[in-house]
């Protein structure tokens, strides 16, 4: 396995979110967690940024996906983002289902 090889998989981007993310930023994803007996090869690999590979930790991508749907009814109890909604100094936030950027790509 070759972190060039997991790299160029996505042309570079972040495999959830799809943002643009340098080699040496870089972290390498395991779609099934080692810890839940995902394999470390180049098909159980992904690149993925640092924000998402620390979020995601060992959560499965379908655990993931709920966690990020999720954040928003954390904000909901957030006095500041109640504030800053009613300022308008943020866009209400739009609850749409999570597609992973790999989900909408094709890999190479």
């Amino acid at each position: 396995m070759n972190r060039r090889d997991i790299y160029n998989k996505y042309d570079g981007h972040c495999a959830y979110c799809g943002k643009k993310i340098e080699y040496d930023d870089m972290t390498v994803d395991h779609i099934i967690p080692q810890s839940k007996g995902g394999k470390d090869n180049l098909e159980n690999t992904i690149p993925s940024c640092q924000l998402c590979n620390n979020q995601k930790g060992n959560r499965s991508v379908e655990e993931f996906r709920e966690f990020v749907a999720n954040i928003v009814d954390v904000l909901d109890e957030n006095k500041q983002y109640r504030l800053a909604l009613r300022y308008k100094k943020i866009a209400v936030v739009k609850r749409s289902p999570i597609v992973f950027y790999f989900e909408q790509t094709k890999e190479k």
